[in-house]
């Protein structure tokens, strides 16, 4: 046994030195739509097996939500079925708050997610409203295995939606002014912040006008099943895509939400998986 060990040893020692065996990192967004554990429709137990079930499939390290009601849901979600984890979460005010959850093994939170904007307004017609419902939060992350960290901004932008509204047009203008609004303040924060970033979530439109940073969308399969449309994103700044770079879709439709004609929850998990780059290569930018 020990003539076999100091050769396996040998082999792991050199598998960590070699070029390409940089460590692996997984980073992704997740749109749970509505997710609480005590209100109206709520999400049973077995829905809460279904939902730790694709997080694990995913693979993801870390995950940007959005839709979520409040901390008390995700707290009990997470201890009763991925206890490892953690979460932040800004209370925004409404139904629709967004956090991060993240496996403890494998990252850590340097600080405090912070919240961006939340006071912010902007004019249309004549009058002053808030720009942000939903404050895009920026929290930074190490990953343990290399100690490098990396800052993720999580956003939940307007929707194409014009439900319930009389003047269709009216209402569609609206949406496009306030989400190109939106996404110039979120280009602002992006590029203010130091370091790796990734700027990921829900951004209620395909083709995305007006983005200061370059954007990976699913080019197989719909991160938003019920309309057949990829509308979640994950974009980057200070790092350069190389061929480690993936980006993956888990299914997240539970069966007991979920009907003939729509799947809840209504978006898949969206996965980023690549490996850190050489820095002495200029694989990253500062």
């Amino acid at each position: 046994m020990r003539r076999l060990l100091r050769p396996l040893g040998l082999l792991l020692v050199l598998a960590l030195l070699l070029p390409g065996s940089a460590w692996a990192l997984a980073i992704g967004t997740f749109n749970i739509e509505f997710f609480n554990v005590s209100g109206r429709d709520r999400y049973v137990d077995d829905d809460l097996r279904h939902l730790a079930r694709s997080i694990r499939e995913s693979g993801a390290d870390v995950l940007a939500l959005q839709e979520i009601a409040d901390a008390a849901s995700l707290r009990y979600f997470l201890q009763k079925e991925l206890p490892r984890w953690k979460f932040a979460l800004h209370h925004g005010g409404s139904n629709q708050n967004l956090a991060f959850i993240w496996n403890g093994e494998t990252i850590d939170l340097r600080g405090q997610a912070e919240p961006h904007f939340g006071r912010e307004t902007f004019s249309w017609k004549g009058r002053e409203l808030n720009l942000f419902d939903r404050p895009p939060l920026a929290a930074t992350f190490v990953d343990k295995e290399t100690g490098r960290s990396f800052t993720l901004v999580n956003v939940h932008l307007k929707s194409q939606s014009t439900q319930g509204k009389a003047d269709k047009m009216e209402a569609y203008l609206y949406n496009e002014f306030k989400r190109g609004r939106q996404i110039l303040r979120v280009n602002e924060l992006a590029s203010a912040l130091e370091g790796t970033r990734f700027v990921l979530g829900d951004f209620n439109i395909e083709t995305v006008v007006g983005s200061a940073f370059p954007l990976l969308t699913l080019q197989e399969g719909h991160s938003f099943d019920n309309l057949g449309v990829n509308i979640d994103h994950i974009g980057y700044l200070a790092i350069d895509p190389d061929e480690t770079w993936r980006l993956e879709e888990t299914e997240t439709a539970i069966p007991r939400r979920s009907t003939a004609r729509r799947q809840r929850p209504d978006h898949d998990i969206i996965v980023l998986h690549f490996e850190w780059p050489d820095e002495a290569e200029g694989g990253m930018k500062r």
